[in-house]
Order: C-alpha cells, then sequence, then structure tokens
C-alpha cells in the first residue's frame, strides 16, 4: 500500500471542486508576475478584482460604496488570524476522523454517523456557515473514506 501525499490529497479537491463548476486555475499563471496576473503580491490572498466583481453580481442594486464597504469588510478578514484559524481548523478536524477512524467504518451507518457528528460539532465550534455545513460533512466523509485505511495502518 503506498502512502497518500499532500498532491494526492490537493488533486482530489480539485477535481471535486471542479465537479462542482468550479475553474481551476493554475496559481503561478495569476500570480504577480505570471501570464494572466490577479495578484500585486504573492501575499494577496483574496483576488481583489474578483471578489469586487462579485459583489457586483451578487448585489447588483445596492449603491456602489456599499459595494466597495463589502469590499473592504472581506479585505479586512484577510489576516494572520484567519490563516493561523483556518489551519487550526483543519489540522483538528483531521485529527478528529483520525482518532475516530475504525477498519470497518466505510461500511457501517453508525460509525458514519458518529463521524458526521464529530464534524457538525467542529464545523460548528468554528462558526462554518450552517447552510454550507451539509456540503463539507459530505465532502470530509469522501476524504475519511479515501484515507481510512491509512489513518487505521498508521501511515498517517
Amino acid at each position: 500500500m503506498s502512502k497518500i501525499t499532500e498532491s494526492d490529497i490537493e488533486l482530489f479537491i480539485i477535481e471535486e471542486l471542479e465537479r462542482l463548476g468550479y475553474q481551476f486555475l493554475y496559481g503561478p499563471d495569476i500570480s504577480c508576475d505570471g501570464l494572466f496576473s490577479e495578484r500585486q503580491s504573492y501575499r494577496d490572498i483574496i483576488l481583489a478584482n474578483r471578489l469586487r466583481a462579485a459583489i457586483r453580481k451578487l448585489n447588483p442594486n445596492i449603491p456602489p460604496d456599499a459595494q466597495e464597504q463589502a469590499h473592504r469588510a472581506v479585505q479586512r478578514i484577510n489576516s494572520p488570524d484567519l490563516l493561523a484559524n483556518n489551519e487550526a481548523f483543519h489540522r483538528y478536524l483531521v485529527e478528529k476522523v483520525k482518532a475516530n477512524a475504525s477498519i470497518d467504518w466505510t461500511i457501517r451507518e453508525s460509525a458514519k454517523a458518529k463521524l458526521m457528528v464529530l464534524v457538525k460539532r467542529t464545523l460548528t465550534k468554528y462558526g462554518y456557515p450552517p447552510d454550507m455545513q451539509q456540503k463539507a460533512v459530505d465532502t470530509v466523509l469522501k476524504q475519511a473514506e479515501l484515507l481510512a485505511n491509512y489513518f487505521v495502518s498508521g501511515e498517517l
């Protein structure tokens, strides 16, 4: 049995997002010195022009100054604390899934239900939007099924 790498997980997530209708863009292409630059710096996490376009599309009837205020509010979220919290959330979630993995959890509904409750509690604890929780739970369950054999074998 070969180990799952970070690249394997990244490719899985990219495929899932594409399946949901998202478009994948290669990072270096949209970097500050890329062919289709969308950032001024590698430190820019939020793509400002895309954010402005999304705000306009989602809120076409609000005044431009209100749209700009929304843009600034989202930009304030882009902080080291947010990144640290995001990383802590994912680490906590993986540890919860890992700690509750069992050889037969992929086929036993009660074990899946237990994992689902753990994931929902984690999402709630970290303030994940309630209307997006089920999609997140489904994604985590799919990932956990792929990783279960590695968790049980102790390779991860």
